[in-house]
């Protein structure tokens, strides 16, 4: 099958630009089509002996003890938030699919009757996430069960032992990395493939993985040159949205560094001035950040969206017609649709 790989790089740049309501599910569905980046970080602890914390309440000072249930409670606030969010994005994402297919349908895509479509279907979908997330989650419990058994090898004192570890860790990380590589990919691609059988198809869990798998053995040469476009696309936008955000840090750092090089850090007014001055700053600064994140998520999260979602009607011939979950919608204007009008 002939995919035309420009036309669904133009349509989905029409229906992002818009139908800017989508906008709105891109900021909670995120980024989609692979190449997105990570913090890794890691920490090695060596001691000879197990720490007595059997005094430690006695050795925290009063001021720390008195903040400390505070402390705990913004902990959980942010546990909750995080919960919601990701019930939220997941249900944003059927949504975004759904509503590429309302469009291209000709209807106009109402944002209730997306979130909508999205909750319909969310077992199915956290359960796909959970179905495409365990293998490397697995992997990634015995990286860390590794290293849990160096720290412990390296504080018994058995230095011979834990080189041996150390070794035999990175032996194994290095020969697994290529199937790593390929496994993220594989799974990436019949998570994207399965949320969309699940959304089209009405397809449960295991049946949308399977048809995912499926889909990907019949057409890897196709999957993968998506793949790789969305993949450019989206290191192209990373480069452009580095570019604001460098301009909006540059005053913040200056002030910064200028707050500092005039204040004596020497004397406890100092001090105040600097963290005074900088707490202002974060004011100003840390939501124009949240602010130009948030817009770049909306946009681009809509736009990756669609072109996963082209490429599977592209591919497939499947639209969400047949189920009855959205009520009927007057058709769009052939301008919306990005058909011309004729004249009669």
């Amino acid at each position: 099958m002939k995919i035309r790989f420009g036309e669904i790089i133009k349509r989905a740049w029409q229906i992002m630009w818009r139908h800017k309501v989508l906008w709105v599910l891109g900021m909670f569905a995120g980024i989609s089509g692979g190449c997105q980046g990570g913090v890794n970080s890691s920490s090695n602890y060596r001691s000879s002996s197990a720490p007595d914390l059997s005094s430690l309440s006695d050795r925290l000072s009063p001021d720390f003890l008195g903040v400390l249930p505070a402390f705990i409670a913004i902990i959980v606030v942010f546990v909750l938030i995080g919960l919601v969010w990701w019930i939220l994005s997941l249900a944003a994402q059927g949504g975004l699919i759904a509503g590429v297919d309302e469009i291209e349908a000709g209807r106009a895509p109402r944002l209730g009757a997306l979130w909508k479509a999205g909750f319909s279907k969310f077992l199915s979908l956290w359960g796909l996430d959970i179905l495409a997330g365990l293998p490397l989650f697995l992997v990634g419990v015995g990286i860390v069960a590794g290293a849990i058994a160096i720290v412990l090898s390296g504080g018994s004192g058995g230095r011979p032992e834990t080189a041996g570890l150390v070794v035999g860790m990175l032996c194994g990380v290095v020969a697994l990395l290529p199937l790593l590589i390929v496994g993220g990919f594989v799974l990436g691609v019949i998570r994207l493939v399965g949320q969309r059988y699940i959304m089209f198809g009405g397809r449960r869990t295991f049946q949308a993985f399977g048809d995912a798998w499926r889909f990907l053995r019949g057409s890897l040469k196709n999957t993968l040159l998506m793949y790789l476009i969305n993949c450019g696309l989206n290191l192209a936008a990373s480069v452009v949205i580095t570019i604001p955000i460098i301009v909006i840090s540059i005053p913040f750092i200056g002030a910064v560094f200028g707050t500092a090089a005039f204040s004596s850090i020497s004397d406890s007014s100092g001090v105040g001035a600097l963290f005074a001055s900088l707490g202002l700053l974060a004011l100003i600064f840390i939501p124009l950040i949240i602010i130009l994140s948030l817009f770049y998520a909306g946009v681009w999260g809509t736009y990756t969206s669609a072109l996963g979602t082209l490429f599977f009607r592209q591919m497939t011939g499947m639209d969400i017609a047949e189920q009855a979950v959205f009520a009927p919608q007057p058709p769009l204007e052939p301008m919306m649709m990005g058909v011309a009008p004729t004249d009669e």
